[in-house]
């Protein structure tokens, strides 16, 4: 590894940590005399979960920092004076042939920062994936981060080569809001300390409460009327939410929203299920992976017992 892409992987991967998609191990730890072992931060190694429970190490890394959006939430914003690098499609996918080859990692979590346009971004990921695969027949995991904006087709040709896809929830513009109801008035706020107190079952924390009274009280001086919990991990946080926000603001949970939807979808194509099979099981969960981690982690947070999750082969479908 020469040291112009050495930089680059540094500058990279401190940007890419911020995406909370998988869980970090950021630590620095460097060998001494006589001891085994080393730990460097800010090269980009993180760790996801196999369908069969193993723990895998992860590059987790961007394809470039660059960005052309100002998302006020985002480090790698147009407006912040940060370092910036930019991997080639042959530099990302050399780097990760030579990681994988030292047994640094079993796999690729790959996300970019957004340059000229959508397609142009996810075109060069697709390149990255598909060459791990086709040219260098890669069979690792490889993860990538869907470009919001980029065409169906090519999110569908990310899907022929990615094991996994996934699209951040809380983009949502404004504009588009506004075209849905243009009487409202949209106040944005993240909260990216949310998603690992919730990873770490802090639901009722004195620190979660803390760390939530302060990412709210903006929104609590602007008076606002409605709170959208758009984050997936968000709604575990509700009662949090609800003690400081009080009764008077709406909470909007869009899992819910979505789950009456659909079973307002089952009834309508005679897909929901009969009273015997509730009576049996009321409560089933269906998963593409790890589902005795979903049944654990289920019974953690809801007030009933979870007692039968089921994987599909969502590729049947």
């Amino acid at each position: 590894m020469n040291e112009q892409v050495l930089q680059k992987l540094k500058v990279l991967a401190e940007s890419a940590k911020y995406d909370v998609s998988c869980a970090s191990s950021g630590t620095v730890r460097r060998n001494s005399k006589g001891g085994v072992g080393n730990t460097v931060g800010g090269w980009g190694i993180c760790h996801s979960f196999a369908e069969d429970g193993r723990c895998i190490s992860l590059l987790k890394i961007m394809l470039t920092n660059y960005c052309i959006y100002d998302c006020a939430y985002c480090i790698n914003r147009i407006s912040n004076d940060i370092p910036r690098a930019t991997l080639s499609v042959s530099e990302l996918v050399d780097l990760t042939m030579e990681f994988y080859r030292r047994n640094y990692i079993e796999g690729l979590f790959l996300s970019s920062g957004v340059v000229r346009n959508p397609d142009y971004t996810m075109e060069r990921l697709v390149r990255v994936a598909k060459d791990l695969r086709e040219v260098h027949r890669f069979n690792g995991y490889i993860h990538l981060k869907s470009i919001p904006g980029a065409s169906e087709e090519l999110v569908r040709q990310a899907g022929l080569y990615a094991d996994r896809l996934s699209v951040n929830l809380e983009i949502p513009t404004e504009e588009n809001l506004k075209r849905l109801a243009p009487e409202i008035t949209v106040i944005g706020k993240a909260c990216p300390l949310f998603v690992p107190l919730v990873e770490e079952g802090w639901y009722h924390d004195p620190v979660t409460e803390e760390v939530a009274r302060r990412y709210l009280k903006e929104l609590q001086d602007q008076e606002i009327d409605t709170l959208i919990l758009g984050c997936t991990h968000y709604p575990l946080l509700r009662s949090t939410i609800r003690k400081i926000m009080g009764e008077d603001v709406r909470l909007v949970n869009p899992a819910y929203e979505t789950a009456l939807e659909l079973k307002k979808l089952l009834a309508d194509l005679d897909l929901a299920s009969d009273e015997a099979a509730q009576e049996e099981f009321p409560y089933r969960f269906y998963v593409s992976d790890l589902a005795e981690k979903f049944k654990d982690f289920a019974n953690s947070i809801l007030s009933y017992n979870v007692e039968k999750t089921q994987k599909i082969d969502i590729e049947k479908y």
